[in-house]
């Protein structure tokens, strides 16, 4: 038995996956939302997935990393990467749509501005969201005060996964169903974009240089407390490019993926 273990990161189309993985397992998949029982314990993830043997499917926004060892030998673990600079806008639309009632952060993106809400969330004490996110969630030391130290960590759980790129979602799927198919035969991760706060199809070039315009020195702010994650992003790209360029029919099953994909719009 393979169990799928999803690490959603917080605003890494994380809701789309979930969507194709529910489609997929039904009632084999849990979408945990009881932070605190995972919260740095993996031993407490081994004994859920222990004591409920029906699940295939788990996602959680706090897996926690490391896996146990006991649990590592029969999961395969899911992981979407996004560009941290551009992730951040998405976090300030999703926080500016939350009910009133959703936190601190869902309040001040109401008040302030983009620029003044990631200025906002940089401010000491407010906690890592947009500080190296991906790198420290990936490195299973979310808190560490240095966080120089946990790039190596998060290259090596995220080379032992099954990887993909948040801006290159559909290619990203076909890498994840090829990977997937040995001990999953049936799967089919199609799905239309779930929960995205950014309408349009623009380039993340386009994006950035939008996004740049907006912060002025605040952006310069961003990208210095994001270093360790755009290290890891242009990393995990070259990876990505090259575990992509090794699938030799990437062009039909790309094709075929957005077939499926329209499908079911």
């Amino acid at each position: 038995m393979n169990i799928l273990l999803h690490a959603h990161l917080f605003k890494n189309a994380g809701s789309t996956l979930d969507w194709s993985l529910r489609r997929n397992f039904g009632d084999g998949f849990l979408d945990h939302r009881d932070d605190t029982l995972l919260r740095d314990n993996p031993q407490a993830l081994a004994a859920l997935v222990n004591d409920n043997p029906q699940l295939r499917a788990l996602s959680s926004h706090w897996l926690p990393l490391p896996l146990a060892p006991e649990l590592a030998a029969k999961a395969t673990l899911l992981v979407l990467l996004r560009h941290p600079i551009d992730r951040a806008r998405s976090v300030y639309q999703f926080e500016r749509g939350q009910a009133d009632a959703a936190g601190p952060s869902a309040a001040q993106a109401k008040r302030f501005s983009f620029r003044d809400f990631i200025a906002w969330r940089l401010e000491e004490g407010r906690g890592p969201v947009l500080r190296n996110y991906q790198v420290r969630y990936l490195s299973g030391d979310f808190h560490a005060s240095d966080p120089e130290a946990l790039l190596p960590r998060a290259k090596a759980q995220l080379d032992a996964a099954c990887f993909g790129i948040v801006e290159h979602y559909d290619e990203s799927m076909i890498l994840f169903e090829q990977s997937l198919r040995a001990v999953h035969p049936a799967i089919d991760l199609a799905a239309p974009p779930q929960n995205v706060s950014r309408p349009g199809n623009s380039a993340l070039e386009q994006r950035l240089a939008e996004i740049g315009g907006e912060l002025g020195t605040v952006g310069d702010r961003l990208i210095a407390e994001n270093q360790l994650d755009l290290a890891l992003y242009e990393w995990a790209q070259q990876e990505f490019d090259s575990r992509l360029a090794a699938v030799e029919d990437r062009v039909e099953r790309l094709a075929d993926m957005r077939s499926r994909i329209r499908g079911l719009a």
